[in-house]
């Protein structure tokens, strides 16, 4: 399920754009969550990781749709952005805050699908970079650079990310299976850490996220190869499952 954020002030320019939006994913068979924001204050003070792509109307009152994605982007520099305007010209400098593309108002469906075609090819092919996990309110999506590590329990696993702690049922060698030679390695049986967001570490402990992680004897070796490996950009061993 992809989730779409859509930023608009106009009403009737929002509920437009939200079915096209619907009509798109629906004859393409993909399950969506749209969220729309007539606010764009309101979209930043209550904004959380996890969208796919945001739809960003350029000429909003109190802040335009440019300055919001400049905010956006100091928290958030990965999620796909399509600008939405009544000017092309208006939306020229969307390379400063990594836009995708941008749609001219009034929309047209058959050239929005053409663009959102493109676009989601793109969302697509970034999605390597997240990992779906099932929870007890159905399907998540969570990006591989916002978790921490993940804590293994009897057959239950947690995900500590940036923000939440998501909980799903599992086991350690289909984990490491999936992620094992991306950016996370095993610092003991029960902890499985992203390298990426590993802050310091001496002979016993791994603090990550500000949090310490017990580091067993049998795996100090390996997590600092892995360690190493990973920023030295080498591809990584697959951990071996006790």
């Amino acid at each position: 399920m992809y989730r779409i954020a859509i930023v608009e002030d106009e009403l009737d320019a929002m509920k437009e754009l939200q079915g096209m939006v619907e009509r798109f994913f629906n004859e393409a068979g993909v399950e969506i969550e749209v969220s729309c924001f007539a606010n764009a204050m309101r979209f930043l003070e209550t904004y959380r990781r996890g969208f796919s792509l945001v739809f960003m109307d350029i000429e909003m009152p109190v802040i335009d749709g440019m300055e919001v994605a400049r905010r956006l982007r100091k928290v958030d520099d990965r999620t796909a952005l399509v600008f939405v305007t009544n000017l092309a010209s208006l939306a020229t400098n969307g390379y400063e805050v990594n836009a995708l593309d941008f749609i001219v108002k009034p929309l047209d469906y058959e050239l929005f699908a053409i663009k959102m075609r493109r676009i989601m090819h793109f969302v697509r092919r970034s999605a390597s970079t997240t990992t779906m996990v099932r929870t007890a309110d159905g399907m998540r999506v969570l990006r591989l650079d916002s978790i921490h590590y993940i804590e293994v329990s009897g057959h239950n696993l947690f995900f500590h990310t940036d923000e939440e702690v998501v909980k799903t049922r599992g086991a350690l060698k289909d984990l490491v299976s999936e992620l094992g030679d991306e950016s996370f390695a095993l610092c003991n049986k029960c902890y499985f850490v992203n390298l990426a967001r590993v802050e310091s570490m001496d002979r016993t402990e791994v603090t990550v996220g500000g949090e310490r992680i017990q580091m067993s004897r049998m795996r100090r070796s390996s997590f600092l190869k892995a360690l190493s490996d990973f920023h030295a950009g080498r591809k990584l061993d697959a951990p071996e499952i006790e």
